[in-house]
């Protein structure tokens, strides 16, 4: 789908971060790939970043059907056997020398679990593939997915991540990771004029889903007064975590 040029995909490679924000509607209602009978589908799209020195990756997705009810799940492919605790899956990968862990932030109370259900013909002959873990939605109009994904040693235990929500301005949900703070725009959009959030002791953070190569002006606690987004549309900039964070685009 996005190579025959039916979606928008927005990247930028830099040596802290990987980013790609990327809308994916198209592939369902364009009539490519067997999905053209969904023309229900009013939205679907992920924002991500991945922070190369944490192995950390945290993203969102959106899924929108309109008065639709079809249903909303997020789904991961597995190397490994998982357990579950609360909102975290985990699992050694097939070599048993790394471990994995996805946590998902958004829904709140909604927590991974094995999808029994899920089948593939290539599993078999994959000795990488255990199979599928799943966070289910239920059958809702819109939903969204908060997800963290950390990886490292056998031994390793994983950062604690928990969610943060803006507080005025443009609704953006985010996860704090550690001292990284990822915070994404809810329903993107090109009108975003300022959002507030709160510094939540972070001293890193990534301001997703905003205008590729434009300016913003940022005020708070040890933040820098002025930035340029990146080519995926990302403020990164460090901050003292104190207080609360407006991000302002600059006209």
């Amino acid at each position: 789908g996005y190579q025959a040029g039916l979606n928008t995909l927005y990247h930028s490679e830099l040596p802290g971060y990987v980013a790609t924000v990327a809308d994916s509607t198209n592939s369902y209602n364009g009539g490519w790939g067997g999905f053209g009978q969904l023309n229900e589908i009013t939205g679907a799209s992920r924002s991500l970043v991945y922070l190369r020195n944490q192995n950390l990756v945290v993203y969102y997705d959106r899924a929108d059907s309109g008065s639709n009810s079809l249903d909303k799940a997020n789904y991961l492919v597995t190397t490994g056997k998982p357990s579950f605790s609360g909102n975290t899956a985990s699992w050694l990968t097939r070599s048993g020398n790394q471990k994995v862990y996805w946590t998902e932030l958004e829904p709140n109370g909604d927590s991974p679990a094995l999808d029994t259900a899920y089948t593939d013909t290539g599993a078999g002959a994959d000795w990488e593939i255990y199979g599928r873990i799943k966070v289910d939605a239920g059958s809702v109009g819109s939903a969204r997915f908060l997800s963290v994904l950390q990886w490292g040693p056998a031994k390793s235990s994983r950062s604690a991540a928990a969610s943060v929500v803006s507080t005025g301005g443009k609704r953006y949900e985010g996860a704090l990771v550690g001292s990284s703070l990822v915070m994404f725009m809810r329903d993107r959009s090109a009108n975003f004029t300022t959002m507030t959030y709160p510094a939540s002791a972070a001293t890193m953070d990534y301001i997703m889903d905003l205008a590729p190569n434009m300016p913003y002006t940022v005020s708070g606690s040890g933040v820098p007064q002025r930035v340029t987004a990146d080519n995926a549309g990302v403020l990164a900039f460090h901050a003292d975590g104190q207080g609360s964070i407006t991000v302002t685009r600059i006209h």
